[in-house]
């Protein structure tokens, strides 16, 4: 026999809808607003998870995502000589979520992470990466020191979405990383 209170813990869990995450290498989100809208209207994503974006500080969010429905994390490159801001990266989630940014996990490097609270469950740690095609292995050695504090500071559920672009010369170190992000 079932008693009422493990009834209704069954229910919720079957109730629980999946949570719909999605990458995307921007490539610029700057000329990308349609294109953005069309996924999020038709995807209906719970996390955006992108990198390359193209943004600085001086664009809002709010330029790109409704801010009564998500909220955005963001860590940009900064501007070049020529007044240019490649590479960057955000972690969008919608509202009906809890999510803060943790900021002790950021480093010299294009990342950015955030915790998702879900009711019932383990927090979760969302990571985007993005390594710099000139990048002569710093961000990598960022990229784990980001790692390590996660490992030692949380006791979350843990994802990291990454974009490392490969060279002959870091192909070791990257299958390295690969391994450590996903085990």
């Amino acid at each position: 026999m079932t008693t009422g209170s493990s009834q209704n813990k069954k229910q919720k869990l079957q109730v629980r809808k999946p949570i719909r995450v999605i990458h995307i290498n921007f490539q610029s989100l700057w000329n990308k607003k349609p294109e953005l809208l069309e996924i999020i209207n038709s995807c209906k994503t719970d996390i955006i998870i992108g990198t390359d974006t193209w943004l600085d500080k001086s664009i809002p969010p709010t330029d790109f995502f409704q801010s009564s429905l998500y909220n955005v994390y963001r860590n940009d490159r900064p501007t070049n000589n020529k007044n240019q801001s490649h590479g960057g990266v955000l972690i969008a989630f919608t509202k009906e979520s809890i999510s803060s940014e943790i900021v002790e996990l950021k480093t010299d490097s294009e990342i950015v992470w955030a915790k998702l609270n879900i009711s019932g469950t383990k927090k979760i740690c969302v990571g985007s990466y993005y390594r710099p095609p000139s990048d002569k292995g710093t961000s990598l050695e960022q990229l784990n020191i980001s790692l390590n504090r996660l490992d030692n500071t949380t006791t979350t559920n843990n994802m990291v979405r990454r974009e490392i672009n490969l060279t002959h010369r870091l192909v070791k170190t990257s299958i390295h990383f690969r391994q450590k992000i996903l085990p």
